[in-house]
């Protein structure tokens, strides 16, 4: 152990992501490539690399589970992407871009309202991306693009700069985690459906001229935005679920199911505020407490990734047994 470079102890220490059995067989196999590849001036694993071998990990923690968990997983993260992306064109074209305070604030991001403007742009070039690039380098733009998301929150204190509240940010990287296991080979259909999201969703009302604001928008008074995307996943996954199990046959018959289980915590999370607001808070008071929002968004990640793992864990005790 004394031996090892500080490089070799972070690549190994990525390793975790893997199943056990899989880590003892192939762990010093995946860090010497990776080692071989890196040369001698690294010091860190690169962005890529380290985004390689957690999608590497939950592939084989996929494959484990059986080829009906690795089809829902796919399925999942194209309908994760294609909504990160589509709510990141709402987000930058209504919010962002839409008409202006009356009076100028100091906190303006140039041309944008807040820093989320970042995040937004992002996805949205992960979005264009995935429609002919090959799949490592969306997936590496998907990690970028959470990585922003989640810088969005440090740069604001720092900067001084507004942001978009975490009930806006916190279900855009859910949506980004679930998109990294995008297909290897996806359909021509699946690389299309994230931009096409933007385009129905952001930029045709505009062009069409079927919305437009005469009012500032703020993200806090709109939590029907997520609300209504939680909705529309939400019967999409459980359309999903019902297909596969209807007309679906051998990894497709319970795919859908998995699909449903894997999107629940990005659909919980999108549907904070609004759980918040009707639940959590006192009538005639419009927005939901932090102390509010924390409880939900906390409830909703135990149930939601407690009952996915749990049932994982049930179909590799399963598959091990036979």
């Amino acid at each position: 152990m004394s031996g090892r470079t500080p490089l070799e102890r972070r690549y190994r220490r990525l390793l975790w992501a893997y199943p056990k059995d899989y880590r003892a067989q192939r762990g010093d196999e995946i860090v010497g490539t990776y080692l071989e590849l890196a040369g001698t001036d690294r010091r860190r694993p690169s962005p890529a690399d380290a985004v390689d071998l957690l999608r590497g990990g939950l592939r084989q923690h996929l494959r484990v589970a059986g080829p009906d968990v690795v089809a829902g997983a796919h399925l999942a993260a194209v309908l994760a992407l294609a909504t990160a992306v589509a709510l990141a064109a709402v987000w930058l074209v209504y919010f962002e871009l839409g008409p202006r305070e009356p009076l100028p604030t100091p906190l303006r991001f140039g041309p944008f309202r807040s820093l989320g403007a970042v995040s937004w742009i992002a996805w949205i070039a992960v979005g264009l991306a995935a429609v002919a690039a090959p799949r490592r380098w969306v997936r590496i733009g998907i990690g970028a693009a959470i990585v922003l998301t989640g810088a969005v929150v440090p740069a604001s204190v720092l900067t001084g700069t507004i942001r978009p509240p975490l009930f806006v940010l916190l279900p855009q990287i859910a949506l980004g985690l679930v998109a990294l296991a995008l297909p290897a080979r996806p359909t021509a259909v699946a690389r299309v459906v994230p931009l096409a999201g933007a385009v129905l969703f952001g930029a045709l009302p505009v062009l069409l001229g079927v919305y437009r604001p005469f009012a500032p928008l703020t993200y806090r008074n709109h939590f029907d935005v997520p609300a209504g995307a939680a909705l529309l996943l939400g019967v999409v996954a459980v359309l999903a679920a019902v297909t596969g199990g209807v007309l679906g046959g051998g990894a497709a018959r319970s795919g859908g199911v998995w699909t449903m289980l894997m999107l629940a915590p990005p659909v919980g999370l999108l549907a904070t505020q609004s759980l918040a607001t009707t639940y959590l808070t006192p009538s005639g008071q419009f927005n939901a407490s932090w102390a509010a929002l924390l409880a939900v968004s906390v409830a909703v990640l135990v149930l939601t990734t407690g009952v996915l793992g749990l049932a994982l864990a049930l179909r590799t005790r399963r598959r091990a047994q036979l």
